[in-house]
Order: C-alpha cells, then sequence, then structure tokens
C-alpha cells in the first residue's frame, strides 16, 4: 500500500505538472564549406550556431485536466483511507489474538484444577472401593472423570499453543517458531 500511494502522489504531481506550458530547447551547429574546389582546407568552413526555445500553452482544452487532476486527489484519498484501514484490522488482529491467549490462559488454569480434582477424586474412590466403602461403579465413574478432565486439558494446552501462535502470525513475528 505504501508504494501505491507513493505512485499516486507522483500521479497527483504529474496532473498538476499538465497544467504547465510545454518547452522545448534545441542547440545545433553546423559547418559548412562553400567552395567549388575539391581541395577543402579547415579555413573554407563556415561554422553557424542555432538555439531555439519554444512554449506551448493551450488556453481552450476543456476540462479534462482538471477532472485528471480531481481523479489522482480522489485516488490518493483512496488510497490513505484503504491504508488506515488496514491498519486498524492489523491493530484489532492484534488486541483479538492477545485476548484469546488471555482467555486460553485462564482457561488452562481452570483445567488444570479440574484435573487436579478428577485426579484426587479417582484416588479416594479407588481407596474407598479398597476398604469396601463404595461400588465398582463409582470407580468407573471417577476414572471417565478423569479422562475426561485430562483430555480437555491437552486440549487447553492445544489451544493455548494455537492462541500463542496466532498472536506471533498477528505481530508478524511467526518466522520466530522456525529459528535455530
Amino acid at each position: 500500500i505504501n508504494y501505491n500511494l507513493e505512485v499516486a502522489a507522483k500521479g497527483v504531481d504529474i496532473s498538476m505538472g499538465s497544467f504547465l506550458p510545454n518547452i522545448s530547447s534545441s542547440f545545433a551547429i553546423q559547418h559548412i564549406a562553400q567552395s567549388q574546389d575539391s581541395k577543402i582546407s579547415w579555413n573554407d568552413y563556415m561554422r553557424s550556431k542555432t538555439i531555439t526555445i519554444g512554449a506551448q500553452w493551450a488556453l481552450f482544452e476543456g476540462d479534462r485536466k482538471f477532472i485528471n487532476y480531481q481523479e489522482a486527489i480522489i485516488n490518493e484519498k483512496k488510497l490513505n483511507l484503504a491504508k488506515e484501514a488496514l491498519e486498524k484490522q492489523i491493530e484489532l488482529e492484534v488486541e483479538q489474538s492477545y485476548l484469546s491467549i488471555v482467555e486460553s490462559r485462564q482457561n488452562l488454569t481452570s483445567l488444570e484444577e479440574s484435573l487436579t480434582t478428577a485426579r484426587e477424586s479417582l484416588r479416594l474412590s479407588q481407596l474407598l472401593y479398597r476398604e469396601g466403602m463404595t461400588s465398582q461403579l463409582d470407580v468407573l465413574n471417577a476414572q471417565l472423570f478423569y479422562t475426561t478432565s485430562y483430555v480437555l486439558y491437552l486440549q487447553g494446552i492445544y489451544n493455548y499453543n494455537i492462541s500463542r501462535i496466532s498472536l506471533l502470525k498477528s505481530i508478524g513475528k511467526l518466522n520466530i517458531l522456525f529459528e535455530n
């Protein structure tokens, strides 16, 4: 977009240049030898110099130059607005990625606590079963709760890592993962 903005700014300058007159100049040196004799010496040549300067300025061309100038200005403004929109979109993506990391981290902490609770529940259930104070169904339910909590914890780790990668991508530092 920055290159397009530079081109648009040059386009405005070029369209403004169409209001200026066209100025041209030329310079010529001629050597002429006016002699009937085939033996011409250096002294027989005459040297002439000509300098010509010309200016053209169209008086009645209609409004095409002015319309071109206005179109160039509008094009430059559109590109500036597109650049601002892109910058705001990048800021939004970075902010969303950051908030996603914060949410994933809090979720991971919650899942870790849930896993600790499930592990303790399974331990107590197995202990009570050995003592004959509970049924095998309670132990199986505790194992299911632990396994489910463990799977959710692993999914939480996955989501947290994806959020980190998303943040690196949005700030343009994804290449850090592939260094070294």
